[in-house]
């Protein structure tokens, strides 16, 4: 994909390579638009400017400069979402300059979007070859071998990206704070998944934050059935509510799994009992959308605890006491705490074992999909762990759950973390190998 630094870079570089000065004027011009992710104003331009050129006598150099401009146009298509578009003048980049790993990689990104990740690992390789020493080939290789893997397990992931996916500003004008708080999202780097059984088309959303609506609207736009949100612990910026001091005297709720289940009535949310209290502080309204047990009908010597909002201790001790009489009314909550080792099916295939570990939060867990894929909020991302310093934060539990209960896992465990810091996917391995539980297993 062209990011902004290399098409700015294309603009200088444009300048000997344009056969003539209009077509060169024209392509900057696109190349600006691109930068301000004014896609359609750039494929426009781009557009123009092949015209020119395709009106010229063919000679090499206006041939060579198409290739950059069809390369160019391939990206624009790529972030409007137009996908057959850009693999259309991807191949036109194959078809001028076959010697260039460009055209195969554009090809191959866009493929990959429409799920064709054979074809996608074809182009990959192809662009390996001719471009053996860009680093970033080999790792699109080894996530479209992910995807394929997913794709014969019957299941699909989808990873929502602020600015990208959600969190798009069509009128920053008339709702300015919403404008605001979709930027600050897109600095945040949240990724938000959608686990999607393929047979039944049974999704679950994890930490359904930031842009409720453009989740919604993701979930319907494909067709997908949602029936249950996954949490993976109570920072604002991953389930909405008050953001912390300094901005709660703000007028400002951030969008999140409050909006969700108020929009759909049925849905469930699954949370691990130690991080409820604070997401129901930063979201008093969802107290109303469950009925936990009465403490009165609690067994005295359960009625203890460190929460001080009674409805809180009998919701939580409703689902993690063995006690028959404490689980009666299980059915009655749409807030279920997820124990460690709690299990849930998505579909006939889909199976998720939900893991307490705890560090970034008391609360923290990550979800286990199939025994392979593992969501880990900001208990694990690449290369690095979530903070400490806040509500929660604990180094000695972070460190444990590192050495034991990340640990332990299968190297071969594909992690989809919170936050894309150093990338939007690792492995257990390469964490062990490289990353944060290598360090601390090696230190232990």
């Amino acid at each position: 994909m062209v990011s902004k630094s290399n098409i700015s870079e294309l603009s200088s570089a444009f300048r000997p390579n344009a056969p003539d000065d209009k077509t060169f004027q024209v392509v900057f011009r696109a190349n600006n638009y691109y930068t301000k992710k004014d896609y359609e104003s750039a494929i426009e331009e781009y557009s123009k400017a092949l015209s020119i050129l395709q009106s010229n006598p063919e000679t090499k150099k206006a041939s060579d400069f198409s290739a950059l401009v069809f390369s160019n146009r391939s990206a624009s298509f790529f972030q409007r979402k137009k996908w057959k578009d850009a693999v259309k003048d991807a191949e036109q980049v194959i078809r001028i300059r076959p010697e260039w790993a460009k055209g195969y990689f554009r090809k191959a990104e866009a493929l990959m979007q429409l799920e064709k990740y054979e074809e996608a690992l074809d182009c990959y390789r192809v662009a390996q070859q001719k471009n053996p020493r860009n680093t970033q080939i080999p790792l699109q290789i080894e996530k479209a071998l992910i995807l394929k893997d997913n794709k014969s397990m019957g299941l699909t992931i989808f990873s929502l990206v602020p600015g990208r996916d959600i969190c798009i500003s069509k009128n920053s004008i008339t709702n300015k704070i919403q404008s605001k708080i979709f930027d600050f999202a897109v600095k945040m780097k949240n990724l938000i998944y959608i686990i999607v059984d393929n047979e039944t088309k049974e999704c679950i959303v994890v930490d359904a934050c930031w842009d409720v609506d453009g989740i919604i609207k993701f979930v319907k736009d494909r067709h997908l059935k949602l029936v249950g949100a996954i949490v993976t612990h109570h920072h604002f910026d991953h389930v909405g509510g008050k953001p912390p001091p300094p901005f709660n005297q703000l007028p400002i709720k951030v969008s999140g799994l409050c909006d969700l289940l108020k929009r759909f009535p049925k849905l469930k949310a699954y949370i691990h009992p130690l991080d409820i209290p604070y997401i129901l502080k930063s979201n008093p309204e969802l107290s109303d959308l469950f009925t936990p047990i009465p403490l009165s009908k609690l067994p005295i010597k359960n009625r203890q605890s460190h929460f001080c909002n009674t409805n809180i201790i009998s919701l939580i001790i409703n689902f993690t006491l063995n006690s028959s009489s404490a689980l009666s009314n299980t059915n009655a909550s749409r807030i279920i705490p997820t124990p460690h080792n709690f299990t849930l099916s998505l579909g006939n295939f889909t199976h998720l074992k939900f893991l307490h570990t705890p560090g970034h939060t008391e609360g923290s867990q990550s979800i286990l999909v199939n025994e392979t894929r593992l969501f880990t909020g900001d208990t694990l991302m690449c290369g690095c762990i979530g903070r400490l310093d806040l509500p929660g934060g604990n180094l000695k539990q972070m460190k444990k759950t590192l050495r034991k209960r990340l640990g332990e896992l299968d190297d071969k465990i594909v992690v989809y973390p919170g936050h894309d810091y150093g990338g939007d996917w690792t492995t257990i391995g390469i964490e062990k190998k490289k990353g944060v539980i290598g360090k601390i297993k090696r230190k232990s």
